[in-house]
């Protein structure tokens, strides 16, 4: 995996200037759910049960853990980029920034699409990642963003307001080509292992989705008023 994963870094050194015009395309569409947000009006408070964080229910709890997914993403690459891993290359560094910020802006438009409804920021849990190492930044890198994708899939097909379903596809596209390029990086030339035959993203529905994201919080999570399919 060494030996494929120096291939992609080398690959990707040369082809710097596409994979920079790609991630200027997915900034747009990101930018492009701002006018969304800005329009948006506060739903009621999340509902609380026990000593969980409780997402809330219906669209308002399938946008708060599409929330919950983008503080991940965020936290992950922000810590990627405190810690770098031995070798990083500049390219990667550029990557990963552009990453790190479309997801921050992912992050604060979800929140202030919320509004009073938003669950608040969570402390995550990375010690399963070691930073210094390459693979285990990349392996977790692929993880976290194939699971947004089917995680964001998922939820669009539960959402009932087209203001929702608009907002979060344009995001979804965006991870979508994070996921990608991650995955070019690792295994070069793969774009996703996660599609099917069509070569469509996978959805997963939001309970199962959970039950792989709240690893990564110390806080308890619980989505029991989530929308099921």
């Amino acid at each position: 995996m060494k030996d494929i994963m120096k291939q992609g870094a080398e690959t990707t050194e040369n082809g710097g200037v596409s994979r920079r015009k790609f991630l200027n395309y997915a900034g747009a569409l990101a930018g492009a759910g701002l006018l969304i947000a800005s329009c948006s009006k506060d739903p009621d408070p999340v509902p609380s049960t026990g000593d969980a964080l409780n997402l809330g229910s219906n669209d308002e709890g399938l946008l708060n853990y599409a929330y919950l997914l983008q503080q991940l993403e965020a936290a992950f690459y922000t810590e990627a980029l405190k810690r770098k891993f031995v070798g990083m290359t500049h390219t990667e560094i550029g990557i990963f920034t552009a990453i790190r910020d479309q997801e921050l802006a992912h992050r604060e438009i979800l929140k202030n699409h919320l509004g009073t409804a938003a669950i608040p920021t969570l402390e995550t849990d990375f010690s399963s990642i070691d930073f210094n190492e390459k693979n285990s930044v990349y392996a977790k890198a692929k993880q976290f963003e194939e699971m947004a994708v089917a995680g964001l899939n998922g939820i669009c097909k539960l959402l009932i307001a087209v203001e929702h379903l608009v907002l979060l596809s344009k995001i979804t596209a965006v991870d979508a080509r994070h996921s990608s390029l991650i995955n070019d990086f690792v295994y070069f030339g793969s774009f996703s292992e996660k599609a099917d035959t069509n070569g469509m993203e996978v959805p997963q529905d939001p309970q199962s989705s959970l039950d792989v994201t709240r690893k990564f919080f110390k806080r308890e999570i619980s989505g029991i008023y989530l929308p099921k399919y």
